[in-house]
């Protein structure tokens, strides 16, 4: 058995010691600092760990590092691209800010690398193709009609080469006499957003 683990992330080659039991997400996250790497559910339930190996999505939470030994790495801090001195993102990573695909924003890193995965796959990606890419790849925000309309602005974007088409924000409907009433109705709207912010970050912070 080899007493040393090379592998490359990122483009960069790395040679680490190995250690009994961990995973490739606490190897990227603690040891190489690389934590764009999300852990949420700690048993390959919710895909916010997802990384490429090797071209493909897997979920680092449960995968053994020591597995990652020859292998190619690809996290979220990957597909930027240093460019006259600058980074500049990748347009899936621009298209999901453009698309206000990020909420919480705990499980895009999994989204945006299972997405890259699939148009590197197969570029002219339909949103049932999208849909079904990202069946396991949960998303605690509910966000995924954004998420699906960044993808396939991004998919549009790698294709022709033209920035990413930004969304089509139609302009208000809504009339004085309606914003009298959602001003009237803000009171308990607030009050009951403040109480399941109470009751709900404190158990998702713990994850």
């Amino acid at each position: 058995m080899n007493n040393k683990i090379s592998l490359t992330v990122n483009g960069i080659k790395h040679t680490l010691e190995p250690i009994p039991g961990e995973t490739l997400s606490t190897l990227l996250r603690n040891r190489l600092r690389l934590t764009g790497t999300k852990i949420g559910c700690d048993e390959a339930e919710c895909a916010a760990c997802t990384v490429l190996i090797d071209g493909e999505p897997v979920v680092s939470c449960i995968y053994p590092a020591e597995r990652a030994d020859g292998k190619t790495i690809v996290t979220i801090e990957g597909l930027a691209q240093r460019v006259h001195e600058e980074m500049k993102l990748h347009p899936l990573q621009e298209a999901f800010i453009e698309h206000g695909a990020v909420q919480c924003g705990f499980c895009i890193p999994g989204q945006i690398m299972t997405a890259y995965a699939l148009l590197n796959h197969n570029p002219n990606a339909t949103k049932d193709e999208i849909r079904f890419a990202l069946k396991d790849t949960l998303c605690r925000c509910a966000g995924y009609p954004s998420i699906e309309n960044a993808i396939l602005a991004a998919a549009q974007a790698l294709r022709t080469g033209e920035p990413v088409q930004k969304p089509n924000i139609p302009d208000s409907i809504h009339t004085h006499k309606s914003m009298v009433w959602i001003k009237s109705s803000a009171l308990p709207f607030t009050q009951m957003t403040l109480f399941s912010m109470v009751c709900c970050m404190p158990k998702f912070a713990a994850r």
